[in-house]
């Protein structure tokens, strides 16, 4: 899964002028704790990605003078195994959208609203 990992930044990286963000991120969640089911697995999964995209929106400054509230992410998932099992239970529990409060310096929350598009999903099997 690391290669397919970097031959996919890698064709990110073509993407220079800005038309497209595309991110990969490999969640840890699940190392070394398989052994409780694949609900438990999916939830743990779908808690995890939700908090990346959380923090990646919140953080991403390439919005800041964009007035809408509103931000369009589209989430694909490829999973190897047990991971992919995990995957599928995990998309069944991702919300449609994702609310972020932001609080301002003057003690008022502004929130942002991430609408989740699902694209992609693949597994693999050994």
């Amino acid at each position: 899964m690391g290669y397919l990992q970097k031959a996919i930044e890698r064709e990110a990286s073509a993407f220079k002028d800005g038309t497209k963000n595309i991110i990969t991120y490999s969640p840890t969640c699940n190392d070394s704790n398989t052994t409780d089911g694949i609900a438990n697995g999916g939830e743990r999964l779908a808690h995890e990605v939700t908090e990346y995209i959380k923090a990646k929106e919140s953080s991403d400054t390439s919005h800041a003078c964009d007035d809408s509230r509103v931000r369009h992410v589209s989430i694909s998932f490829i999973g190897n195994s047990l991971g992919g099992l995990y995957a599928r239970y995990c998309l069944t529990l991702l919300p449609k959208e994702l609310v972020i409060e932001e609080a301002n310096g003057e003690m008022k929350t502004q929130s942002t609203t991430i609408v989740l598009h699902r694209n992609i999903f693949a597994t693999t099997g050994q």
